[in-house]
Order: structure tokens, then C-alpha cells, then sequence
């Protein structure tokens, strides 16, 4: 298992997506996939394609549940949304996560970890 497979694995098997999965703390477990990636030639963007979301929906949808969950540039969500937008980009045209695919379910995740997280 490459660093990547392993970083994606340790998101998706976490309490994010699994009930009774280990805790994590979102922010720098999504810091940890983007270096991973960054650190990898070839990335396989459909990994994780039989569960909630693939590795690509996973990457755009936190990227906008970072862009709006950051508390500014000084916090972990920022910081993690820095490493997004170093593998992210979305167009011109994008107004947010895409409905009805992987993408939103992985934006929605993250927005009610998030929630989850200061209540």
C-alpha cells in the first residue's frame, strides 16, 4: 500500500465515515493525503470507488468544506485548505461541491465532522 492508499484509508475508515471508526482530526489528516499526493508520480484519482467517495470526489468536496469552514488564516482548516488548493483548483465556473455524486457526500462529511467536532 502506497502512502497514498494509506492516508485515504486512514480518512475513510475514521469516526468521518465510519460510526465506530477512530477519531481524527480532519484538518491534518487531509494536510497528510495532500503531502502523500504531492509526494506521488502517479495518482490513482478513482481509489476508494466502491465506498462513499473516490479519492478525487474526497479532494474537491473537502477543499469547499474548508472554504467554508476555515476560522481564518491562522487555523488548521485554513492550513488545510492551503494543501487543497496545491492539488484543487476549481474553475471559474464552480460554485461548490457537485450534487449528487461522491463529491458533495465527502462535502457534506466534513461540514458535520466539523459541526460535530465544536458541539
Amino acid at each position: 500500500m502506497n502512502k497514498v492508499e494509506k492516508a485515504f484509508k486512514e480518512i475513510t475508515n475514521s469516526n468521518l465515515c465510519l460510526m465506530r471508526g477512530k477519531e481524527i482530526d480532519l484538518a491534518e489528516s487531509i494536510i497528510e493525503l495532500c503531502k502523500a499526493i504531492k509526494a506521488t508520480e502517479e495518482v490513482d484519482w478513482n481509489l476508494g470507488e466502491l465506498g462513499l467517495f473516490t479519492l478525487g470526489d474526497f479532494i474537491a468536496g473537502s477543499y469547499w468544506a474548508m472554504s467554508e469552514l476555515h476560522g481564518g488564516q491562522y487555523t488548521a482548516e485554513y492550513e488545510a485548505l492551503s494543501y487543497l488548493g496545491e492539488i484543487y483548483t476549481p474553475s471559474i465556473l464552480s460554485l461548490g461541491a457537485e450534487i449528487d455524486c461522491g463529491e458533495w457526500d465527502a462535502y457534506e462529511l466534513c461540514c458535520q465532522y466539523a459541526f460535530n467536532q465544536v458541539s
